[in-house]
């Protein structure tokens, strides 16, 4: 997986920021979301994709530090 510092880590986190900002107004008016990230980075073995189906109490846990 790219660092964080490297432009490939940045863009990996902007996708992320923007990913979560959009499941955040989703939540407000769905008590589910689906995340879904096509080829969010890549390794040795191919691109990995992030899928995640999340509700509006877990992403609260999240958001509290809580964890998932």
């Amino acid at each position: 997986m790219a660092e964080p510092e490297s432009p490939g880590g940045r863009q990996i986190t902007q996708r992320l920021q923007d990913a979560a900002a959009a499941a955040g107004m989703e939540l407000e008016e769905s008590p589910e979301t689906e995340v879904n990230l096509p080829f969010i980075t890549s390794t040795a073995d191919g691109p990995l994709h992030l899928r995640l189906k999340i509700t509006r109490d877990e992403m609260r846990k999240i958001i509290e530090g809580e964890g998932r």
